[in-house]
């Protein structure tokens, strides 16, 4: 069954370096990424995230919720199938993906 990430993007402190590793793990993790990003975001970060093979959406910034809302009504609109999701917002991937890689595959592996 493919694995899908459901995650919101609001200026993520991070290195574009990190970026670099989280997005390549992420491509290894999970079939497809759906991501909310706001428009605040720094344009370098929204377009590293771009580049990749992720579905973004920008959106301005209305609170954590309405972004977890949209980024599913998003996915929903656009997959079909059997499909498991996750979601978590993108700065705990990113702390979950430095420090915790090898259990957090496990954990979505399993």
């Amino acid at each position: 069954m493919k694995k899908i990430l459901l995650s919101t993007v609001h200026h993520p402190d991070v290195s574009l370096k990190n970026l670099e590793y989280v997005c390549e793990q992420l491509q290894i993790i999970f079939d497809e990424v759906y991501l909310t990003i706001s428009n605040v975001t720094s344009s370098e970060i929204k377009s590293s995230l771009s580049e990749k093979s992720f579905h973004c959406l920008t959106i301005f910034p209305n609170g954590a919720a309405d972004a977890r809302r949209k980024v599913l009504k998003f996915a929903l609109k656009n997959v079909s199938g059997k499909v498991n999701y996750f979601y978590c917002d993108f700065d705990k991937v990113i702390v979950a993906l430095l420090n915790r890689n090898l259990k957090l595959s496990n954990f979505l592996c399993k």
